[in-house]
This record gives C-alpha cells, sequence and structure tokens, in this order.
C-alpha cells in the first residue's frame, strides 16, 4: 500500500529513476498510439479525396495524437539514456495526460465529423439533383 502512495510524493516525479531499462508500458503505449494514429490518418485523408470533412479531422490527428505520441517516445527513450532532466517521471505523467485529454476531444471531434459528413452529404444529393433539373431545363428550350 506505501507504494501506491508513494505516486503522490513529489520526489516519485522529480527523482530520476536509477534503473537504465525501458519501460515497456509506456513503450508500448506510445508506439501503438503512434502508429494507429499514422494508420487513422492515412484513412481519413484518402477519404478526404471524396468527402472534404474528413480533412480537417485528419490534419487534427496529425498534429495532436501523432505529436504527443513522438514526444513520449522521445521521453521513453531519453529515460533510456539518463538524460537528466527528461528522465523525470513527471514528463512521462504530463504527455500521459496530454494523450488522454487530446483523445477525449479527438472523439467530440469524430461525433461532429459525422454530423459534418451527413450536411455534406445531403448537400451533393441537393446539388446533384439541381444538375439534373438544369440539364432539363436546357434541353426543353
Amino acid at each position: 500500500m506505501g507504494d501506491l502512495f508513494s505516486r503522490f510524493n513529489t520526489d516519485y516525479f522529480f527523482k530520476i529513476p536509477v534503473e537504465s531499462k525501458i519501460v515497456y508500458f509506456w513503450l508500448v503505449l506510445y508506439g501503438v498510439f503512434f502508429i494507429g494514429t499514422l494508420i487513422i490518418y492515412f484513412i481519413f485523408r484518402k477519404k478526404g479525396k471524396t468527402e472534404k470533412p474528413y480533412l480537417p479531422y485528419s490534419k487534427k490527428l496529425l498534429w495532436t495524437d501523432l505529436t504527443i505520441s513522438a514526444v513520449g517516445l522521445i521521453l521513453v527513450f531519453a529515460r533510456y539514456e539518463k538524460l537528466n532532466i527528461y528522465s523525470w517521471r513527471f514528463w512521462q505523467t504530463i504527455t500521459f495526460v496530454c494523450l488522454i485529454a487530446a483523445n477525449i476531444w479527438l472523439v467530440l471531434g469524430y461525433k461532429k465529423l459525422k454530423q459534418d459528413l451527413l450536411r455534406f452529404k445531403a448537400s451533393m444529393r441537393k446539388e446533384k439533383w439541381l444538375k439534373k433539373k438544369n440539364k432539363r431545363r436546357i434541353a426543353n428550350r
């Protein structure tokens, strides 16, 4: 039980870890987020060629989740290399909190994206219908 409460001590966050091993939990977590974000980015970018609302969302993915995961990976390797100030657990904790906050923001943005897609598809149907109507009108003259 004492180990759990030691995480609330400032020494836990600002002391350089003695062991020089990679913390695999952080490495796997940031690696999965980095690769997953890249895959989703390229999928949404491809969909963005036909459906425009995907493009701004894919840019949000690129600049939030991908950037935070890259910083997290850099901090994991800084801890492995024992770079003094970057080895603090504080930076990994802050990066993890930012990753969670960015993903909550992206999920809320994805809900907005679905609404934008519905509006976009409705406008495309309307535009297609109006083009047909205008072609008939020109043909009847």
